[in-house]
């Protein structure tokens, strides 16, 4: 049988009212914000990396010089040479509606016909291999259309995309066969399921938050009132990078969810406090001694959450950066509103309390207390095997590592590369000094020799420059017709200069040149290529050393592209994951060190905050799956919510040896208290984060599947682990009943 208890505390009663009024009319505002940074959702891989990486600096020159030029490339089946439908499907994304999203759209077809009408006139079976690999297949039949996004594309990729389908329909294909992939389509699906994400996981995660908090308080208005509390703090989470100015993307997406559920975490420890309460006899209202004892805890919880979150913003990701901000701010957040309205809620409607508690915490206790020596050296044989592991640990930013198998993004980009191949380009850029009108046949020479050897590079499936335009130009020569020949030759490279420019392949200064040569490499089979950025730059270098007309000091090179950006961003995501958890770890370590007082008893607290991490990640490591921004933040973050319950218990072990109790009973009183708490907060927070399994984008379901591991694994050295140590001769001197140095300062 269940009975109420309490006297009702006007005084919380009102300050939940001023807060209630407080924020009522800022719910506006936060939902405006919420809905249009989820609409103006952007991501872009380059922006990743640090702004100080060499590859970033050098990519970001040659958008400057060349522009961005982010592709889309799509086909059908019937997309072939000579075919009606392609022909339309171009007119249609050149009519004057669908022209302000792309730059320029290359057709097979019309470079066929834009070489054939030159003055150099080109023969077709030569225009046809320069567009092998590039516009057109092996087979030499099939072909592909490539859309360059203009300014405006760039930033309405999805208005770009929807005026592809719209010219595809108009040309009479089925929008189920039309094949899209590149670059800017990449991008556009992370765009897309960022929107995705929280339409998918926020109604399970609230339907699931919703019914284990009812389990925990059994109180409908209890309920509405947490479920309320961790609603405005995910809907605060989702506004505030809008009203900063910055793009929702795929990680700050996952930040409301992650902010409801700590939410409730907070208000399900207290309401446990409140049941504690209400239980012994005290002078004054169980929610206002609540209050009192969750004070302390919850402060230091909160804390070492916000230090997990908040050593995110050390890391070199800008998600990652972004991410740390606005999830400590998050956590702040929730911690005062739990605090301010919830003692108010909870005076006015007393909780029912169990006669008659659950049982299963002091089963627990006494299986532990019987088993400490093997608990304790089965997690240290299991952590030690984990750890092992943690040097083998692999990222990746790539798009194999980004969706899964069945998803389009990976199934189109697939279907076009068996047709033509290549999709993502290795830009070579080649810089004349001091360039002369009587040179131009010779550095176009140089550009062609260069690109030719750049092509027979394996992994390279297609090249283009400058020189895709021209025939084969005259060599030096001294007799009259060699040199009317290079005369007329000369005249016409001048008059093609607009268009090569035009095209994005020669970019002039005053006083240099650039030529850029694009070659393409396999999207899906670029893990089998990796490095050759690397190897193009030394072919390059020694093909420019064979030329012996360009002097050394006139001709120099760079080798930039996503490839390389790529590699250099999974680097510094490794090398964000142990910056990151290494300052947290100090932090906590730190933090817990001067609580306690005891150095000893920092280094006991931290081994099962340490378990999570460590073993989930050292077995993810051996079994090989490659990590990705998302499960990058996972380590510091499950530390920073484990300390929580470790906190919780321990403080209230604390709590009642300076009250005189023994150590052992004092482990066994906490452990009923504390530890239905801690199984309703994991269970609230692991299942939580667990519905993002579900999503498409695997950075957002690995994150999910890797926090509810962690939790789970931090459940368990909570609830079996930390009473071993606190058991174990290692805690004796520290939990000495008549000590009271190694109390926390704050109880």
């Amino acid at each position: 049988m269940n009975n109420a208890v309490g006297i009702r505390d006007r005084t919380f009663e009102r300050i939940a009212w001023i807060t209630l009024l407080v924020l009522l009319p800022t719910i506006a505002p936060l939902a405006v914000g919420a809905y249009r940074g989820w609409v103006t959702s952007k991501n872009d891989i380059v922006d990743w990396g640090a702004e100080d990486l060499a590859t970033q600096q050098a990519f970001r020159t040659f958008i400057e010089r060349f522009g961005r030029l982010e592709t889309i490339v799509f086909s059908w089946p019937g997309c072939v040479l000579e075919s009606k439908t392609t022909a339309a499907l171009t007119a249609h994304l050149d009519s004057a509606d669908l022209r302000p999203y792309f730059h320029r759209i290359y057709c097979a077809d019309n470079v066929l016909q834009e070489l054939s009408e030159t003055k150099f006139s080109i023969d077709r079976s030569q225009a046809l291999l320069r567009m092998r690999g590039v516009l057109v297949g092996h087979d030499g039949n099939s072909c592909v259309v490539v859309a360059v996004l203009s300014e405006r594309g760039f930033c309405e990729r999805g208005k770009a995309v929807a005026a592809i389908h719209t010219a595809a329909a108009k040309s009479g294909i089925d929008s189920t066969e039309l094949r899209l992939a590149g670059v800017g389509m990449t991008a556009y699906r992370l765009d897309e399921e960022t929107r995705n994400s929280p339409q998918r996981t926020a109604p399970f995660a609230g339907l699931l938050m919703l019914s284990l908090t009812w389990l925990a308080t059994r109180s409908w208005q209890v309920t509405l009132t947490i479920s309320c509390l961790s609603g405005y703090c995910g809907l605060a989470c989702a506004a505030l990078p809008y009203w900063f100015g910055i793009p929702t993307n795929s990680l700050l997406a996952i930040q409301p969810t992650l902010a409801s559920l700590l939410a409730v975490s907070l208000s399900l420890h207290f309401v446990r406090y409140v049941k504690h309460a209400s239980g012994a006899k005290h002078k004054s209202s169980p929610v206002r001694t609540a209050f009192r004892l969750a004070l302390c805890p919850s402060l230091a919880a909160v804390t070492t959450t916000a230090v997990g979150i908040g050593s995110l913003i050390l890391s070199e990701t800008q998600p990652i950066r972004q991410f740390g901000l606005f999830g400590m701010l998050g956590v702040w957040l929730a911690l005062a509103l739990v605090l301010l309205i919830l003692p108010g809620v909870l005076s006015r409607y007393p909780l029912s309390e169990r006669r008659n508690p659950s049982a299963w915490p002091a089963y627990t206790y006494e299986w532990v207390s019987r088993r400490r020596t093997f608990v304790l050296g089965a997690t240290y044989v299991v952590f030690a095997f984990a750890a092992w592991g943690l040097p083998r640990i692999q990222t990746g930013v790539d798009i194999s590592n980004l969706f899964p198998n069945s998803h389009r993004a990976i199934t189109d980009t697939k279907w076009i590369e068996e047709r033509v191949e290549g999709l993502i380009a290795v830009e070579i850029t080649l810089r004349f000094a001091n360039p002369s009108f009587d040179g131009i046949v010779d550095r176009m020479n140089v550009v062609r020799q260069v690109e030719r050897c750049v092509a027979q590079q394996p992994g390279v499936t297609g090249t283009v420059s400058a020189c895709s335009l021209l025939p084969p130009l005259p060599s030096e020569g001294q007799s009259i017709r060699a040199v009317a020949r290079r005369r007329f030759a000369k005249l016409q490279l001048e008059n093609q200069r607009e268009q090569f420019t035009n095209s994005g392949y020669l970019y002039e200064t005053n006083d240099e040149e650039f030529f850029r040569i694009s070659a393409m490499v396999s999207t899906m089979n670029w893990l089998q290529h990796r490095g050759i950025e690397r190897r193009l730059a030394a072919t390059v270098s020694e093909t420019l050393e064979e030329l012996p007309r360009i002097a050394a000091d006139q001709v120099s090179f760079d080798v930039t592209g996503l490839g390389e950006v790529y590699e250099d961003i999974q680097r510094q995501l490794v090398d964000d994951l142990l910056m990151t958890y290494a300052t947290c770890v100090g932090a906590v370590f730190v933090m817990v060190w001067i609580g306690f007082r005891r150095f000893t008893m920092a280094l006991i607290l931290m081994l099962p905050n340490l378990m999570p991490a460590v073993i989930v990640l050292g077995l993810i490591a051996w079994i090989g799956v490659r990590l990705d921004v998302g499960s990058v933040i996972t380590a510091s973050i499950a530390l920073g919510i484990a300390v929580d319950d470790t906190l919780h218990l321990t403080m209230a072990v604390t709590r009642h040896v300076r009250a005189g109790m023994s150590r052992i009973d004092s482990v066994r009183e906490s452990m009923i208290q504390c530890a239905p708490a801690m199984v309703h907060t994991t269970l609230v927070c692991g299942l939580g984060l667990l519905t993002f399994a579900s999503a498409p984008f695997l950075p957002t379901s690995r994150f999910g599947i890797l926090m509810c591991a962690m939790l789970f694994v931090a459940l368990i050295g909570d609830l079996i682990v930390l009473p071993a140590l606190l058991l174990s001769p290692l805690s004796r001197k520290c939990l000495e009943p008549n000590a009271k140095a190694h109390s926390p300062s704050c109880l």
